[in-house]
């Protein structure tokens, strides 16, 4: 119901303590380029539109698996792209798809690090007067997030 863009950021623990994401590889659809080939893109809703996310398509499998446990999904929304979260992606070099795919992450400190500080990018517009230069401003004007926490039996 927003009249602007707003940009989407699934994360995840699963059953044995593995952090996973669901990594958003889209078909390339530059000019310059002869073949279509994956890229990294943000997840976004335009004003008016709805999403179902995780978007599944021939041959996507999210399953959640053993060992009993508690697991934990974050869904993170921002007004803001996720530049710097999509720029650790592409630096971990995950297995490229021509889909959207649930993939461990391989580097999840990077990862947590980048999503905060698009969160504190998005935030900018805040007042940052006094802050320290190693600390994030997270202004909940421009930020959200949904925690599904769940029991894997």
């Amino acid at each position: 119901m927003s009249d602007r863009p707003v940009y989407l950021m699934l994360l995840a623990l699963n059953s044995s303590r593995t952090a996973i994401a669901l990594v958003p590889w889209y078909k390339s659809t530059e000019p310059d380029s002869s073949e279509a080939k994956p890229v990294l893109k943000d997840m976004v809703i335009s004003p008016g539109q709805t999403l179902t996310i995780p978007q599944t398509t021939a041959g996507f499998e999210w399953v959640v698996q053993e060992p009993t446990s508690l697991s934990e999904t974050q869904l993170i929304f921002s007004t803001a792209p996720f530049t710097q979260s999509l720029s650790a992606l592409e630096a971990a070099k995950h297995p490229k798809a021509e889909q959207q795919r649930i993939q461990p992450l391989i580097s999840p400190l990077e990862v947590a690090q980048a999503v905060l500080q698009d969160l504190h990018n998005a935030s900018a517009a805040s007042d940052m007067n006094g802050t320290a230069s190693d600390s994030y401003v997270l202004d909940v004007n421009h930020w959200a997030s949904l925690s599904f926490v769940y029991q894997v039996v």
